[in-house]
């Protein structure tokens, strides 16, 4: 009987024995697999910035200074009074990749007119190595949409400077995305939307669109074949003046203008990140309605038409453009009364009253010519050389300006400044 229970603790010994081993084989293989898979995790890691790096160079590489000589392989009437140009470069290289939603500027000699003319378009297809495709409108008098619709055909020559730009979005983020286009404003957004279909992330988009009705809305066959092909893609379409032929629910989603009233009923909440571009109207009403239903201004990202600066409904909105102060007004009244800018070039010295907005408007008034293009400090045309004194800016431009250079069409004089001009 002792002799069984001998045996019967050695036995239960060796199984915790056993079980200890195995357990500490167990470790050993496991710390082994979590090791292997920590370094192939590092491997792969390396080897994707070892590709993201050799992109990068070779994008940097594609890439150009100045303008590049670029032939319309296509051009495609998309409505009366827009078209598409497809744009192959004339040396027939690759061409770098661009982010979704950036811009060409075209450098245009107008039939009639000594001096070029420079224009900033949306580059409305999804980013490839082959072509460029921007959508322009024909703005009624337009000088440089005329020339594009009129003077300007298949296998015609353009020059043209690098892609530029910080309306964009990255497609495989994954934040939800409301965009809002009014017009020929859904050109940068037909290349965001189609990007993050490419991309296959899944990223929440919904796209609102006002145009008057369906003779003057542009792809709208593509936009609802996207939305139908791609599960996280809502397509809403706004007519403010539908024809006859236009039928709701089938052409259109809503008649009338985009308004706060037409998100609200569809957007659950406000907790997405708004991107719109439009018309000025359109502009200054909906960002204005988002600050008010609480949407926070760093998730509000605007692209705007002309010279519109959505700057200044975000500080009417938040009182800042007319505030209560009377003495910190008055003080800047005088501050400003008592900058002068000096343009060299033109031998030309001015004092700066503070009526104009920015130092591009300011020669202007003043007769000085200064080559401009996007007018938002987005494409660099205005870049100027800055003599003596210092510039500030509302907000960082989009364009990178060169060491003691500024952006006229986006600066102000801080304090006496001479600018090479």
């Amino acid at each position: 009987m002792q002799m069984q229970a001998v045996g019967a603790v050695l036995g239960m010994v060796i199984v915790v024995h056993i079980v200890l081993e195995g357990a500490y084989l167990l470790r050993q293989i496991t710390d082994a697999r979590i090791k292997s898979e920590l370094r192939f995790e590092l491997l792969r890691q390396q080897i994707g910035a070892a590709r993201i790096q050799r992109l990068q160079s070779e994008q940097s590489r594609l890439c150009w200074n100045g303008y590049r000589k670029f032939v319309v392989d296509r051009k495609l009437r998309e409505t009366a009074n827009v078209c598409s140009l497809y744009l192959v470069p004339h040396d027939r290289k690759p061409l770098p990749l661009f982010r979704a939603g950036q811009f060409l500027t075209f450098r245009l000699n107008v039939p009639g007119l000594e001096q070029p003319v420079v224009r900033c378009y949306t580059i409305s297809s999804v980013p490839n190595e082959n072509y460029y495709r921007v959508t322009i409108k024909h703005v009624p008098n337009g000088t440089a949409s005329g020339c594009l619709h009129e003077a300007i055909n298949e296998g015609d020559i353009l020059d043209v400077q690098a892609p530029r730009g910080n309306f964009c979005v990255e497609p495989a983020s994954r934040g939800p995305l409301v965009l809002i286009a009014g017009g020929v404003g859904i050109t940068p957004f037909l290349s965001i939307a189609g990007s993050i279909a490419e991309s296959g992330s899944g990223r929440e988009v919904l796209l609102f669109y006002a145009a008057r009705n369906g003779r003057e809305q542009i792809s709208n066959k593509k936009l609802r074949s996207l939305a139908r092909t791609h599960k996280n893609i809502q397509f809403y379409v706004n007519y403010s003046n539908p024809t006859e032929s236009d039928q709701p629910g089938r052409d259109f989603d809503f008649e009338g203008r985009i308004s706060i009233d037409t998100l609200k009923k569809i957007l659950p909440a406000n907790n997405y990140d708004f991107y719109l571009c439009g018309p000025p109207s359109m502009m200054e009403s909906l960002v204005g309605d988002l600050q008010e239903w609480g949407v926070p201004s760093k998730n509000i990202f605007t692209e705007a038409f002309g010279s519109f600066s959505v700057q200044a409904v975000r500080k009417r909105k938040s009182g800042g453009t007319n505030g209560s102060n009377g003495n910190q007004t008055k003080k800047a009244a005088v501050a400003a009364a008592q900058m002068r800018v000096t343009f060299s070039k033109s031998r030309r010295s001015e004092i700066w009253d503070g009526s104009c907005e920015d130092l591009l408007s300011f020669a202007d008034k003043a007769g000085i010519q200064i080559e401009s293009g996007c007018a938002a400090g987005s494409c660099g045309t205005c870049q100027t050389a800055i003599r003596s004194g210092n510039v500030k800016y509302s907000e960082l431009p989009g364009f990178e300006c060169e060491e003691r250079t500024c952006l006229p069409c986006v600066a102000a004089p801080d304090g006496d400044l001479v600018l090479d001009a």
